[in-house]
């Protein structure tokens, strides 16, 4: 099969002149496998340049590392906020107005988040220990450790220098 690189017009098209999918007249070379074989014998033997969208495939999984280091990022540093607030983040639950959880995010981060984006970015790091709620009508953050009891109600945070002990 004859290719310019171009991949206009032709339908299922990645429109990526480095991953055509195009399907070749003859069989492609031997290519090496990941732990996708599967899939790579599948679907990638179907295109012009098997090892080109490999490497396209393997750049993106690297963009998707990052978000990952960013969530292990996030959680450390909240994790030592807590402790700094004497509270244990494995068994603790705590309630944080998306104020105050915005202000620990931009610390994190290094970025300035403003407040109406910290829910979708908070959302996008999916990080176990975090669930979106709106306690007594305000929006927000429940930080419940991963030992904390099930049922516990959660503690405003902002109230926490006025419960003694805590």
């Amino acid at each position: 099969m004859k290719t310019t690189g171009k991949t206009k017009g032709k339908r299922g098209s990645t429109g990526n002149k480095a991953c055509p999918s195009q399907v070749p007249d003859e069989p492609q070379a031997e290519t090496t496998f990941t732990r996708w074989s599967s899939f790579e014998k599948a679907v990638l033997s179907k295109v012009a340049n098997p090892e080109a969208c490999k490497k396209l495939i393997a750049e993106r999984q690297a963009e998707v590392d990052d978000d990952s280091n960013e969530t292990d990022l996030v959680v450390d540093f909240f994790r030592q906020k807590l402790r700094d607030e004497n509270q244990n983040p494995d068994t603790c639950c705590l309630f944080f107005t998306t104020a105050e959880i915005t202000d620990w995010l931009q610390k994190a981060t290094g970025n300035n988040l403003p407040i109406n984006k910290a829910t979708p970015y908070l959302r996008a790091l999916s990080i176990a220990e975090l669930s979106y709620s709106k306690k007594t009508g305000r929006p927000g953050w429940v930080w419940r450790g991963s030992h904390a009891k099930p049922k516990k109600t959660a503690t405003m945070f902002n109230k926490l220098r006025l419960i003694p002990g805590s």
